[in-house]
């Protein structure tokens, strides 16, 4: 997390459109980024180490699939929760997507309210992991003492 007291986000999706939408309706609660490629997203949550990644699922090239993988499969961003975003409307790409361990999935048209609501939601839920690891290596340490 940045030296800031707004959690990060990092979108990304190949529509221009789509990401001035989710910027725009979440920029004054958060950090944000955007990105248009799957190897952008890998570089960028690399290098930026978002709170959360809203991913698109439909991308040319390296779709949200492949990214979530690579993301998945790196140790420096592993433990970044992914929120899959699609125009898709398919139960079986929302089990999908689920079921490989995105925390959420939201569906194109967005709506203003549910995604402030999901984000903050998946926001407070990374804070509260943060916080556990902290208090456990604390314990740790005092059990050495």
């Amino acid at each position: 997390m940045e030296n800031n007291d707004r959690n990060s986000l990092l979108i990304a999706d190949d529509n221009t459109f789509n990401l001035q939408i989710l910027y725009r309706i979440l920029k004054h609660e958060y950090i944000v980024r955007g990105v248009s490629t799957g190897e952008a997203c890998i570089d960028a949550a690399e290098k930026f180490q978002p709170d959360l990644i809203l991913l698109d699922v439909l991308m040319p090239e390296m779709d949200g699939y492949q990214v979530f993988e690579a993301l998945k499969n790196s140790e420096k961003t592993a433990h970044i929760p992914v929120i899959f975003i699609t125009g898709l409307d398919d139960i079986s790409e929302e089990i999908k997507c689920l079921s490989i361990g995105a925390v959420d999935y939201i569906k194109k048209p967005f709506d203003d309210t549910i995604i402030k609501l999901r984000v903050k939601l998946q926001i407070q839920n990374a804070n509260q992991l943060r916080l556990n690891e902290q208090l456990r290596k604390e314990i740790e340490q005092l059990k050495k003492i």
